[in-house]
């Protein structure tokens, strides 16, 4: 856990920088997904972040490496990630790389398995927020501190607080591509249309309550004011953080709020799901796990989406309407009005690698490289290298410049960031299968508040 300090002193400073930002990233085209061979990578004793990429033609003859990398995200990211590899596989000709994607759910199910049955792949993605203490714990991630002592990654040029979002109890696992936080996507034309305006400030609960239900009554039929918040995976973690609580304790070995807590979590969405202002049960279930192209801003059953800020930019590949993007509630009587989590998504090495330096080499140029962090361009958020967000002030899409600036508000009132301990995705889906129970009208918020604890104690009890 890192302070709320250093957090914000990062995000005001990031979003001054970015405020020079001049206009937008032209549509990423869809790419046919991942699992290919391409050629790419990486001849990462690079040196120098701000050098351009460098081939290894005067070196000696290398021998054939093949590295297997793996990341989430849909066919447009997968193109943004295939041309950083297929770069680093032409200027480092004795690497091949296997590529590995799945969407977020599917990814981390995938892994799993992986991880259980010794065959993970070298270089991986990892939300640290999510999984890094579980997969920490599982004693299954190659501690990165002494790559960066030797100089093999580099991080000189680094912004401390991103750096550090990849620490689990003071040990680094994960060297973070970008980071973010949980926001709403707004469609302006939708709003346009029915004759509602965005407030000039930062919703507290009851504000945003208010607004979503004076725009569903303006909406056409069969389109809602919004996706629903209890099947967002931050939105619980964000209501109990506010209230200065935490999912769970460090240690994994409790629950770190209450069934009051969890109630009126419940009830809130509730409330909007069975006023028919949020997505009803059935059309959250099918949409849930979509990729972004098949989600319902996209597909237009709703004028409003809960999302991260790095995946707002995403959603004009599929839209011919503009976006907008706003902050998430505040609680006006929390003991933090925001509860907002720093979410580092991170490169992470497999302990059982055999390949851990060719990995390191192509982690540390990935990160650090000036061309590779163009053609990222903030795809997962705010990236941890100076002179690479120097780089991209200039061809930041313009939701990226908005969403750092909600970072860098969000940071005067979030408490500090937390890696959340082992067991906390079991208890995330627990509080969404209860959820879904409500929303679908078999169970009362009662019955799923007990039926959730319940679940809780199981979770504990089977560490």
């Amino acid at each position: 856990m890192r302070g709320k300090r250093k957090w914000m002193a990062l995000l005001v400073a990031v979003f001054m920088l970015l405020l020079t930002a001049c206009g937008g990233a032209s549509k990423n085209e869809s790419a046919s997904p991942n699992n290919s061979s391409n050629n790419s990578s990486n001849n990462s004793d690079n040196s120098s972040s701000n050098q351009s990429s460098q081939g290894t033609s005067s070196q000696p003859k290398q021998e054939q490496v093949t590295l297997r990398v793996a990341w989430w995200g849909n066919e447009s990211r997968a193109k943004i990630y295939n041309e950083i590899l297929d770069l680093y596989e032409q200027l480092n000709p004795h690497v091949k790389i296997l590529r590995e994607t799945a969407n977020y759910s599917d990814y981390y199910t995938k892994l799993a398995a992986q991880f259980a049955g010794s065959n993970p792949p070298d270089l991986l993605g990892m939300h640290m927020l999510n999984y890094g203490g579980e997969y920490v714990a599982k004693g299954v991630l190659e501690p990165l501190d002494p790559y960066i002592e030797s100089g093999a990654i580099q991080t000189a040029d680094w912004d401390s607080a991103i750096l550090d979002s990849g620490r689990v109890d003071g040990t680094m696992y994960g060297i973070s591509k970008g980071v973010t936080f949980t926001s709403i996507v707004v469609n302006k034309k939708m709003l346009a249309e029915a004759g509602v305006s965005l407030p000039d400030h930062t919703m507290n609960y009851e504000e945003y309550a208010q607004f979503v239900r004076e725009l569903q009554s303006r909406l056409p039929k069969g389109v809602y004011a919004s996706s629903d918040g209890i099947q967002w995976e931050h939105a619980i973690d964000t209501w109990v953080r506010q209230k200065g609580k935490n999912l769970m304790s460090p240690d994994g070995k409790q629950i770190g709020f209450t069934k009051d807590d969890l109630r009126e979590f419940y009830q809130y969405w509730n409330n909007l799901i069975k006023d028919g202002i949020v997505t009803p049960a059935s059309m959250t279930a099918e949409h849930k796990n979509q990729p972004q192209e098949n989600q319902t801003l996209v597909k237009g059953l709703t004028a409003t989406l809960i999302t991260n800020l790095n995946q707002a930019k995403i959603y004009t590949n599929y839209m011919d309407d503009e976006l907008d993007v706003i902050r998430w509630p505040i609680m006006a009587d929390g003991v933090y009005k925001g509860g907002e989590n720093l979410q580092s998504s991170a490169w992470s090495i497999a302990k059982s690698s055999k390949n851990k330096e060719e990995a390191v080499k192509l982690l540390n140029w990935f990160v650090n490289d000036i061309e590779a962090g163009k053609i990222f361009k903030a795809e997962l958020g705010i990236p941890g290298n100076l002179k690479v967000q120097e780089a991209l002030k200039d061809i930041l899409h313009p939701l990226d410049v908005k969403g750092f600036q909600l970072q860098a508000e969000a940071a005067n009132d979030a408490p500090p960031v937390m890696v959340r301990a082992p067991g906390s995705p079991q208890v995330i889906q627990a509080v969404f299968s209860f959820g879904e129970q409500i929303a679908f009208g078999r169970m009362s918020v009662d019955e799923a508040v007990e039926g959730a604890f319940a679940e809780f104690d199981r979770i504990l009890n089977s560490k």
